[in-house]
């Protein structure tokens, strides 16, 4: 955790990040809390290791004081030279906007976890166990990872993000959410381990003795997922102005093949292509837009509008184009196996 708390000071002011004076004083406030509250529970961790090898197993350990200031660093103070060719790509209109897309998906999900009562230490405790338990923050944390990696593969380093500033401002805000989601990760599973039946009584009440745990859940609250949900949604409206600059908007209407209904089978087909697009796409029936990456959305459309033989698509190129195959191939409706090679990644639907 600490590790993921230095890597975010000391990267800070070069990730392009917008926060103004206030947030800026906000989160190194809160930083500098929350390293303090780190290093004091490690050292009264490591003291009480060393007189329980003295004292329970007898073990000859040197006796010297714990100077906080001489703790080994184990960051690395370089980065590898920028010479691996990916300057001369060309054409990353679809990779940017897959990346904005995925990234917009996960701001959203991220807006629905709601807040805690900060007033109660039962209700911090039930919002980390019920809203962020170890599981979710984990998984989120491994989807802003692979949002990053595809950036550093595709975009970073090309003429696109010298030309375009939108561009380094969205991976500062990717990687800023990406450590703290880190150090959320970290402090949840130490919460979560320690206040299970895997450890022993005695073990539990050890290390409440050593490190507050009302303390680490304020911390997971106050600052890692608070803040990590700050940066993702402030990075939310780069990747959504990405997303318009990069994408190629078009409408399409597609009229329903003779004998062909919009049940779940073709309905299904349809979200899986636009979810694997990565891109946004709306789609409309008799007047009635929703989003078509969503199945739910998409059936309850249908559902009130199940007379209805056109329907109208409004998106990137791309799906569409996709789209418009599964229609001219009877949406499914012949079996998965009549579908042409281009759509041969729906084989799983």
């Amino acid at each position: 955790v600490c590790y993921q708390q230095r890597h975010i000071q000391r990267r800070y002011f070069r990730y392009h990040l917008d926060d103004d004076v206030a947030q800026v004083a906000q989160f190194h406030l809160g930083s500098g809390e929350s390293f303090e509250f780190m290093i004091s529970s490690i050292t009264r961790l490591a003291r009480e290791a060393l007189e329980e090898a003295r004292e329970v197993l007898g073990l000859a350990i040197f006796d010297a004081p714990i100077d906080r200031l001489k703790l080994p660093d184990p960051m690395t103070r370089s980065t590898l030279p920028n010479n691996i060719g990916e300057e001369m790509l060309v054409n990353l209109e679809e990779p940017i906007t897959k990346i904005a897309s995925v990234y917009v998906q996960a701001a959203k999900e991220i807006s629905t976890i709601g807040t805690a009562d900060k007033k109660s230490p039962d209700a911090i405790r039930e919002f980390v166990t019920q809203k962020i338990p170890e599981e979710w923050v984990r998984n989120m944390e491994a989807k802003l990872h692979g949002i990053q990696s595809k950036y550093d593969t595709y975009i970073k380093n090309t003429h696109a993000e010298q030309a375009n500033e939108i561009l380094p401002k969205l991976r500062g805000h990717i990687s800023m959410a990406l450590h703290l989601f880190g150090y959320t990760t970290g402090l949840v599973h130490f919460y979560e381990r320690h206040e299970t039946d895997i450890r022993s009584v005695e073990a539990k009440r050890g290390i409440a003795r050593l490190v507050d745990k009302n303390e680490i859940l304020r911390l997971i609250v106050d600052y890692g997922f608070h803040f990590a949900r700050g940066y993702v949604e402030r990075g939310k409206r780069y990747a959504e102005e990405l997303i318009r600059a990069y994408s190629r908007i078009i409408k399409r209407d597609f009229i329903l093949p003779e004998g062909v209904i919009l049940h779940v089978q073709p309905l299904t087909l349809i979200a899986n292509i636009v979810q694997h697009h990565g891109t946004p796409v709306q789609m409309e029936i008799d007047g009635d837009r929703v989003e078509a990456n969503s199945l739910i959305q998409l059936l309850n459309a249908c559902g009130r509008n199940h007379k209805a033989r056109t329907v109208t698509f409004y998106g990137d190129e791309k799906p569409l184009r996709d789209l418009e195959i599964l229609f001219k191939t009877g949406l499914g409706e012949n079996g998965l196996g009549a579908l042409p090679q281009s759509l041969e990644f729906l084989m799983g639907s």
